[in-house]
């Protein structure tokens, strides 16, 4: 018997047709231009520890997790406004690979992860990577259109509580991000739209295509950890620009709703300007501010009209290309995303033990993803080449480990 026959597909609870809202509907656009150079929006999270793995168990675990968490098994059918989710039979793939020549602290001899294409349409929406070795790692792609870095997560760790024979928390939500939204009295934080963003590392150096990105790692708890990072950040732009810099931070919209499960998109965002005086103390007091008015979760009506747009046409907005990939304008001078608080012991198994958890950036702009598992902290950055080149990345690693030894 296959591992897949250990759950009958036909059981799995029926996802409801519903309609992408406008914030799915843009992470779903990109990769779709044959002009762009960006590649399809994806969440990587890294799970690297000693130990192997049984893909016989693992493919039973993943086959319980997608029917206690149903939008893991979704397609995109439709077009337009009319670009819906349903459910689908294709589970996550699950692959595995030995000794590839990959320390987990760059991008370098990375590229095995990307050998398969995941698809919206197909309903190949996520993999499971498997790589065993000197070290051994876990590797959990998704599409970013179906599912954010904090429901990746969910449900990997209900991948690990079927692996150890444990109940698992499944989903329960059958709403979708803009939903929320519309439910919640949020005010709208307007930045000004006449001022010049920083670049994180100034002026586009070079013509390579593509983007790079590093890790470090460091000994926790770190107090205020991004607040110090987003001034650090501000610090470093400032040797190279007078501009505003303004630091975007993606939020987890479930905090509105304790009760809510979900692997499914619940990012928004928020923006901070940092002034050239800002102290990791103003940051927070400026973040807080926003959040206690619920500003991530303001509602852009006005953003409804995108979906009216072929995917291809609206990646035009927001891509680059072999004409601007060296001066496209930019939203932010950096994100900060943190995916903080958890624990090995839920990210291990009788086999695998976890010892460091991160993502990988997304590509396009300065990109950080803060992640921390015990009292452990993994910080990765990434950005385009023609902005890390030159030795700025390595000055830019060097200014941020300052702030956290």
């Amino acid at each position: 018997m296959s591992a897949f026959e250990a759950v009958d597909m036909h059981i799995l609870p029926t996802f409801e047709k519903r309609r992408l809202s406008y914030i799915e509907y843009i992470h779903a656009c990109f990769g779709t231009n044959k002009k762009s150079l960006e590649l399809p929006h994806e969440n990587t999270i890294v799970l690297e520890g000693i130990g192997n793995f049984d893909v016989d168990s693992v493919k039973i675990a993943v086959a319980k997790a997608v029917e206690a968490n149903p939008a893991v098994a979704i397609k995109l059918v439709g077009k337009r406004n009319r670009a819906s989710w349903v459910a689908s039979n294709s589970m996550p793939s699950v692959r595995q690979i030995h000794d590839v020549q990959w320390d987990g602290y760059s991008d370098e001899g990375s590229s095995f992860i990307y050998d398969t294409t995941l698809s919206l349409r197909d309903g190949v929406v996520a993999e499971l990577i498997l790589v065993e070795g000197e070290k051994s790692f876990l590797i959990f792609r998704s599409l970013r259109a179906v599912m954010d870095d904090i429901g990746s997560m969910h449900f990997l760790e209900d991948v690990f509580r079927a692996i150890r024979g444990e109940p698992l928390k499944g989903s329960n939500n059958t709403i979708k991000d803009t939903d929320l939204m519309q439910s919640l009295n949020s005010t709208q934080f307007k930045v000004d739209t006449g001022i010049q963003v920083a670049r994180l590392t100034g002026d586009a150096q070079g013509d390579e295509h593509g983007d790079t990105w590093r890790r470090v790692s460091v000994e926790g708890p770190q107090i205020w950890l991004i607040p110090r990072i987003a001034v650090a950040l501000a610090e470093f732009s400032r040797h190279y620009s007078d501009d505003q810099v303004l630091i975007s931070v993606p939020v987890d919209m479930r905090r509105h709703r304790e009760e809510l499960r979900s692997t499914m998109n619940f990012r928004a965002m928020s923006f901070v300007q940092v002034s050239e005086d800002d102290s990791a103390t103003d940051f927070h007091k400026n973040l807080q501010k926003m959040l206690s008015t619920n500003s991530e979760a303001y509602y852009m009506n006005e953003l409804d009209w995108l979906r009216y747009l072929p995917f291809s046409w609206l990646e035009l907005f927001f891509c680059r290309t072999h004409k601007n990939y060296r001066d496209k304008p930019i939203f932010e001078t950096a994100m900060v995303s943190e995916m903080n608080g958890y624990k090995s012991a839920d990210l291990s198994s009788d086999t695998f033990k976890a010892k460091h958890l991160y993502g990988i950036p997304l590509t396009g702009n300065a990109y950080s993803f803060v992640s921390s598992m015990d009292n452990r902290i993994d910080i990765t950055i990434g950005m385009p080449k023609v902005y890390a080149n030159n030795g700025r990345m390595d000055r830019l690693l060097d200014h941020l480990m300052t702030i956290l030894r």
